[in-house]
């Protein structure tokens, strides 16, 4: 049954997801100058959210079936694997590769927020 208020077809969906694409973009680059990279571009910002959040859903599909101790494996796995490859990405240190993604996790929960907010699911 579809949302109320969320379009349904294919080219919407495709719209939004390449919307949040950029979008989170945008925060992985700023993340990324917050966290004083040299040489971080856009680029690189487009090609870590994108590989950021395949393996945030591949290690949360993989593990599923393993009931609670599955979603902290996941968790912890996928969070090690993100920050290996924003090091990777960003050709950084470890120790910048985690303040990105602090300030990523900080902006989706902040973002998540507004959002459960303005749509009538936070009073």
């Amino acid at each position: 049954m579809p949302i109320p208020g969320l379009p349904t077809d294919a080219a919407s969906l495709v719209g939004i997801a390449f919307f949040g694409l950029l979008l989170f973009s945008v925060v992985m680059l700023a993340a990324a100058r917050i966290a004083e990279v040299r040489g971080a571009t856009f680029g690189q910002a487009c090609m870590a959210t994108l590989m950021a959040s395949t393996v945030t859903w591949v290690s949360v599909y993989a593990t599923g079936a393993l009931g609670g101790a599955g979603g902290a494996i996941a968790f912890l796995g996928g969070m090690a694997l993100v920050v290996k490859l924003l090091c990777v990405v960003f050709r950084t240190t470890l120790g910048k590769a985690l303040i990105i993604l602090f300030v990523n996790v900080l902006v989706q929960i902040i973002a998540a927020g507004l959002i459960a907010r303005m749509t009538g699911g936070v009073r």
